[in-house]
Order: structure tokens, then C-alpha cells, then sequence
């Protein structure tokens, strides 16, 4: 009770809530609006069958519809475009280049394409190309539009001078005759998903099998779930030492210490740390959920988290201890950050762990045995080694024994390293 009374009151010192709780939280979910938009657009892309290529070639239609209206003030095609091949004339002994007449009076949103032989440039690509996007395509060697196609020594390359000119550029991105070719594709791949059916990958040791159709959205989720674990607990590690510098930066914390009680000052520590993270959650979980919810309705064949009723909440709790425990070994390169190698040691041997078991854990899929299924569960089950088998589980399904086993060992690993932190704190205080 008397740490959580402490931690009450570090937070209302202004300039630690704006470090612990204002700015960070801003940034966090700023990130995790980001991760959702990239991730709808995404499965939104990559969902491919003639409906939905269907549905996207009608949307570009009508946002070409909508920049044409902004534009040149009409939603429809315009007319056929005008070729200009600028000629050469004399005036006053000298020589200019114009257009051959004032139908071809150059504008801002024509094309101009700078070639050094323009008498002999072939144009029907760039009619076909261009055709009811823009009035004319100058064939010069000195105009300046908004958008100049430049040939130099058989390079080319294109230039725009504004957001018209790009947005221009965005009309011929897409035309018709490409979307005849992604109907062409997605038929194909609708033909191919009639004669196999549902493909699905199986493993020993798994108790269900990876489905190829609606992978995409079954790992998006995962991997938004994972990140707000991540995110969480890289709030939780800064939390940590943002406390201890700024009372280690006034000169303040060895009184302050002193005057609470070092397990009373380490545990509000922790307590303001959970407060944060806390906050961040209450505030991401919720999009999270919406975002995803909208997502698994426009695609109701899409199976995640089948089986156990259990098994999504108990995959949510191993993955935030397996995360918490490599942020409390990561914290004790903060107490120790005099002592370089012990430092660096463990802020990497975390990573380092995860990474050695994911390697571990995927070459097993070379060779298909029992034996194999039973050593790759007890890779899963093992604390940090098995972090990033335990993240992408969902897809799988290992047997609820290998996430008892990690929550288990891990929470004891937990309780150890608290323990040895607080001591090492307690004894220690002077080096911070």
C-alpha cells in the first residue's frame, strides 16, 4: 500500500507524467494507428478473387472519376489526345522552337516529351497511354509543362513540377486494358482454388492445420496482437529508467530512497510501469478490436483461434509473460549500465535467445517425424527460446501442454529475476 501511495504521487509530479505517461502514450498509439492502416490496406490488396478485383477496379474508376473532376472539371474521358510536334522557325535571324498551331498552345497539364530526334519519334505508346487523361503530348525540345518525359542517351526518365502533374500521372497507372489482365488473373486463381479446394499444411505436434486461404488476415492479426505485447513492454522497459534517471539527475533519488524504503521506491517503480502500460492498452485493445472485427466480416470464411475456448486467453497471457520477462532481463542492463559487458550482455541476450530458437524451431520443419513434433513443442516451451513459436501459435495450434509449460517456467523465471533486481537494487543504489 505504501509503494502504490508513492507511486500516486511521482505521478503528479508534472514533469514526470509528461515523460512517462503524455509523450510516450502519443507516440504508442500513434504507431498503432499507423500498423492498422498499413494493415487494412494490406489484406485489402492482397485479397484476390474476381469479386474483389472486380470491387478495386470499380473504386479506381471512381477516384479517376474524382481527380479527373478536380483536374479538368468533368468526371468523363476526355477527348482524343492531340499530338504537337514543335517546330522550327526564324525570326529576326535567329531560331525559336513553337507550336505548329494554337490548337496546340501548350497548358500546365499537358504532357511534353523532350526527345533529341522529334521529327521521327514513334507517339502511338504515349497516345494509347495518355489518351482521355490529358489534351495534348508535345513532341519539343525546350517546353515545360507540368509533366516532361525526358529521352537522354536512350534513358528515360520523367519529370513533374507539381501535385497536378502527379496526380495526373496516377490516371494512366491504371487503365482498362490492365484491369482486363487482373480479372484474367483472378479468374485463373479462382479456377485453381475450384480444383484443389482448400490447401492446408500439417505438422506433427500441432493439433491444426495451417489454412493457405485467409492467411493473410490470420497473420495480420497475430503479428497486430504481438505488437502491442512489443509496444507495451518497450513502455514498461523506458518506464523503468526514466524513473530512476530523473531522480538520479537531481540528486534526489538516494534521499528519496532513504526516505520510503528501497523496496517500497523499487515496487512504485514497477507500479507506475503497469499504470502505463495500462493506460496504453485501454486505449489501442479497443481499435484494435474494431478494426479486425470489420475485417473478419467483409471475410466470414476466415477461421481464427478455433479449437479450445481457452486457448486465445491463455495465448495472450504467454505471450505477456514470455515479453515481460525479456524486458525484466533487459532492465538489469539499466541497474548495471556501469558495468559494460554485464550491460550489454543482458539487453542482447534476450534477442539473441529469441532468435536462436526461432532458427531452431523452423528447421525443424525439414524433416517430418514424431520425434521432430515432440522436440519442436519443447523448443515452444522453453522461456525466450520459445518467444516467437509462442507468437505465431495461433496459426498452428500446439497442444495446450507446450503454453501450460511456458507460462509456468516463465513465470518462475519471472519471480526470480524480480527478486534478484530488487536485491541488486537495494545493494546497489549507489551506481545508479
Amino acid at each position: 500500500m505504501r509503494a502504490f501511495r508513492l507511486a500516486v504521487s511521482l505521478i503528479r509530479v508534472p514533469r514526470l507524467f509528461a515523460s512517462l505517461f503524455l509523450i510516450p502514450l502519443t507516440l504508442g498509439l500513434l504507431v498503432v494507428a499507423a500498423q492498422l492502416l498499413a494493415t487494412v490496406m494490406f489484406i485489402k490488396a492482397s485479397s484476390m478473387n474476381t469479386q474483389t478485383v472486380g470491387e478495386h477496379l470499380d473504386s479506381w474508376k471512381t477516384s479517376h472519376g474524382y481527380i479527373r473532376k478536380l483536374l479538368f472539371g468533368t468526371r468523363e474521358l476526355l477527348p482524343q489526345v492531340r499530338v504537337c510536334r514543335w517546330v522550327i522557325v526564324e525570326k529576326d535571324g535567329k531560331r525559336y522552337e513553337e507550336p505548329p498551331s494554337s490548337e496546340c498552345a501548350p497548358k500546365s497539364l499537358d504532357v511534353a516529351i523532350i526527345d533529341p530526334h522529334p521529327e521521327v519519334l514513334d507517339t502511338v505508346p504515349y497516345e494509347a497511354l495518355f489518351n482521355g487523361n490529358t489534351e495534348r503530348i508535345h513532341i519539343c525540345r525546350a517546353c515545360h509543362p507540368h509533366i516532361v518525359i525526358h529521352n537522354v542517351a536512350g534513358e528515360l526518365r520523367t519529370d513533374t513540377s507539381s501535385v497536378w502533374g502527379m496526380l495526373l500521372l496516377q490516371l494512366v497507372r491504371i487503365n482498362d486494358t490492365m484491369g482486363q489482365h487482373y480479372i484474367e488473373v483472378a479468374k485463373d486463381k479462382d479456377r485453381i482454388q475450384g480444383l484443389l479446394g482448400g490447401v492446408y499444411f500439417s505438422a506433427f505436434g500441432f493439433r491444426k492445420s495451417l489454412a493457405a486461404q485467409g492467411m493473410n488476415l490470420q497473420v495480420a492479426a497475430v503479428l497486430n496482437i504481438a505488437s502491442l505485447v512489443v509496444i507495451s513492454l518497450w513502455l514498461a522497459l523506458k518506464a523503468h529508467r526514466k524513473v530512476l534517471d530523473y531522480f538520479a539527475r537531481n540528486g534526489a533519488l538516494l534521499p528519496m530512497v532513504a526516505a520510503t524504503g528501497k523496496h517500497s521506491f523499487y515496487s512504485a517503480i514497477w507500479i507506475l510501469t503497469l499504470l502505463r502500460v495500462g493506460a496504453f492498452l485501454l486505449a489501442a485493445i479497443p481499435a484494435t478490436i474494431i478494426v479486425f472485427a470489420q475485417m473478419l466480416e467483409d471475410q466470414p470464411t476466415t477461421s481464427f483461434f478455433e479449437g479450445e475456448r481457452i486457448f486465445p486467453y491463455l495465448w495472450i497471457i504467454v505471450i505477456a509473460l514470455s515479453f515481460a520477462l525479456a524486458t525484466l532481463i533487459a532492465s538489469i542492463a539499466d541497474l548495471k549500465q556501469r558495468h559494460s559487458f554485464l550491460s550489454f550482455f543482458y539487453l542482447y541476450a534476450p534477442m539473441l535467445l529469441c532468435f536462436s530458437g526461432a532458427l531452431i524451431w523452423g528447421v525443424t520443419f525439414l524433416v517430418d517425424s514424431e520425434f521432430v513434433g515432440y522436440f519442436r513443442n519443447i523448443t515452444a516451451a522453453l522461456p525466450v527460446i520459445g518467444m516467437a513459436p509462442m507468437i505465431i501459435s495461433p496459426l498452428f495450434q500446439p497442444s495446450l501442454w507446450v503454453l501450460v509449460v511456458h507460462a509456468l517456467l516463465t513465470t518462475v523465471l519471472i519471480l526470480l529475476f524480480l527478486k534478484r533486481n530488487a536485491r541488486w537494487f537495494a545493494a546497489h543504489l549507489e551506481e545508479l
